[in-house]
């Protein structure tokens, strides 16, 4: 019995040292932040209600480390996602895109924030540019807006996809 409580505690102490040697942790549970999902519009437009969104992005993953918290979201096809990155009341977010808005690949910074209010009331940006490959793609303007905050007319533009 002995050996076997010795053993599970080598275990468990052997995968603890595995996850802070890797630096990541999954997120402690927040019910407020894991049911959230964004619409996100990129477009030359202003106005979301003035053109279809490009993808409605669910949670795909959240964890921890001491870079922040770390919360990805995605498109069903995974062609759009954008992963918001928290750390001491502050967000930073990325918006990556895969054979859309007419770029092969490409991680895009969109922005960060001393606040994380990004979470509730979302961001725009204006005249963003993608580093597509080594070559500047202008893909317009993103919006990312918290789907529960949209209006009746954006949510008729932003189907789940």
């Amino acid at each position: 019995m002995n050996s076997t409580r010795n053993l599970l505690a080598a275990l468990l102490l052997a995968s603890l040292s595995a996850a802070a040697r890797a630096g990541s942790l999954s997120c402690a549970p927040n019910p407020e932040l894991d049911a959230k999902a964004f619409a996100l519009w990129v477009t030359p437009e202003t106005n979301p209600d003035a053109t279809p969104c490009a993808a409605r992005l669910a949670p795909v993953s959240c964890s921890a480390s001491d870079a922040g918290e770390t919360r990805t979201y995605a498109s069903r096809d995974g062609r759009y996602g954008v992963v918001l990155v928290s750390k001491d009341g502050g967000v930073s977010v990325l918006l990556k895109l895969t054979g859309a808005a007419g770029v092969g690949r490409a991680d895009v910074p969109l922005a960060t924030f001393p606040y994380q209010r990004v979470f509730y009331r979302g961001i725009g940006a204006d005249a963003v540019v993608a580093d597509d490959g080594g070559e500047a793609r202008a893909i317009g303007n993103v919006m990312l807006i918290p789907a529960a905050n949209l209006t009746p007319a954006s949510a008729a533009a932003c189907p789940a996809n």
